[in-house]
């Protein structure tokens, strides 16, 4: 009975998750809060392209490493500020070692720091043994960052206000996409901080979109392809404007930059021309992925076996496109 038990502790003592990145198919800003924030509204969409998080049981406190030896492993990490906020919501003595697998690249406009968050707090449910309250669950996602409660909705999801008013949408049928990353960082608030005056509008225009994405209609959805963001990033950076006609070139349906920036996603009308599209980058100091979207939700809890932060899956289909790119997500630290 006393080996019983102990194998069952051993067995719940670390639970692993899978944090996926998201990418914004547009992005409109609507105004100027009174809170210093912009009104926008994003249509969010979830891709299989993940980080891989281990949540390991421990007598107290919280550590964190990771694949990326840039990432802070302190309060300057999302994942670290998300275990500490549970502890302290539910007054829980016990710590936890959580080890991170990235291949999100860092501060590159896809919500690798929110996704890893998200993930640690629904790691926390099942690691320690609190019931979920969905609502609750959502409460502190947002206390940490205006995109993080996607990651647990996930799929593909309107967001307006700051972006936290949330609507999922249809996620199927699904597209294809190419992700190509210039490898160097922004941040979100400095790139918000190169909007000069937003007029004021009543609404989105994102309606026409949201219906091309339901129907399937690769070109239309790539005509609808937008980004507010995109023209401040393109004329302080050129590679962003050097990636979009690269991808044009290449016989993309729609280009669009993702979030903040500076990811740049190119629409395909399937996985073989996906493929080819890579073709066009090769050469370039530039990380790609050929990526699917995919239904939600963005973190999800999965089976733990052996070298579960590290052994990569056979199945998956999302490919980084540079040649020596393991290390395309070394700079920098999460954007939020």
């Amino acid at each position: 009975m006393i080996a019983s038990t102990a194998l069952t502790h051993i067995a719940r003592s670390k639970v692993f998750v899978e944090a996926q990145a998201k990418v914004n198919l547009a992005l409109e800003l609507l105004g100027k809060r009174d809170d210093g924030y912009h009104e926008i509204a994003t249509l969010l969409q979830g891709v299989n392209l993940a980080d891989r998080i281990l949540l390991e049981e421990r007598d107290d406190g919280i550590t964190i490493s990771s694949s990326d030896p840039s990432l802070p492993e302190g309060p300057e990490n999302l994942a670290w500020r998300a275990a500490r906020l549970v502890q302290e919501a539910r007054q829980v003595s016990r710590g936890v070692h959580i080890m991170i697998e990235k291949r999100i690249p860092v501060a590159a406009g896809l919500g690798g720091g929110s996704t890893d968050a998200a993930a640690v707090l629904l790691g926390l449910q099942r690691l320690w043994g609190l019931d979920g309250n969905p609502e609750e669950l959502r409460a502190w996602a947002m206390s940490l960052g205006m995109d993080v409660p996607f990651f647990l909705r996930g799929g593909r999801v309107l967001a307006e206000g700051r972006g936290e008013r949330l609507t999922s949408l249809p996620s199927r049928p699904g597209h294809h996409l190419v992700l190509v990353n210039p490898n160097f960082p922004l941040v979100t608030r400095d790139v918000y901080g190169w909007v000069g005056f937003v007029r004021p509008k009543g609404t989105h225009g994102l309606g026409p979109l949201i219906a091309a994405l339901a129907r399937g209609e690769a070109a239309a959805v790539g005509s609808l392809l937008h980004n507010d963001l995109e023209p401040l990033v393109a004329a302080r950076y050129p590679e962003v404007g050097e990636i979009c006609t690269v991808l044009r070139g290449a016989g993309a349906r729609g280009v669009v930059m993702s979030g903040s920036g500076p990811t740049m996603i190119a629409l395909a009308d399937s996985a073989p021309h996906a493929a080819a599209m890579v073709g066009a980058t090769r050469g370039r100091p530039w990380s790609v992925w050929v990526l699917a979207t995919t239904p939600g939700p963005a973190a999800r809890i999965r089976p733990l076996g052996p070298g579960a932060a590290t052994e990569r899956e056979a199945d998956s289909r999302a490919r980084r496109g540079r040649a020596g790119a393991s290390g395309s997500c070394d700079w920098g630290v999460a954007k939020r």
